[in-house]
């Protein structure tokens, strides 16, 4: 017999400095699928401070969950090089 899978599923919506930071959509209207969690849309990763390495732009997360905890590779931008980040996660919501 095969061990039971459990899966997470997240979208992450991506903004950059002109427009948003990362966010949760909301869940479109209608029945939810079992166990579903509904978010409001809010920042889960915002812009560094002016004059960090990713103080203009925060773009393309990419989640893994290892070991019960979330790990987020992203995009930052400073104005003049982009950079890699990590953010981890015990839950995938707060970063």
């Amino acid at each position: 017999m095969k061990p039971a899978l459990a899966a997470i599923f997240a979208l992450l919506l991506a903004g950059c400095g002109r427009y948003a930071d990362f966010t949760l959509p909301p869940l479109p209207g209608g029945p939810a699928p079992h166990r579903m969690v509904s978010m409001q849309p809010e920042p889960i990763l915002t812009r560094g401070a002016p004059g960090t390495w990713d103080s203009v732009d925060v773009l393309n997360p990419s989640v893994a969950r290892r070991g019960g905890m979330f790990f987020n590779f992203y995009s930052g931008f400073d104005g003049r090089a982009w950079r890699t980040g990590l953010a981890t996660s015990p839950d995938g919501v707060s970063w």
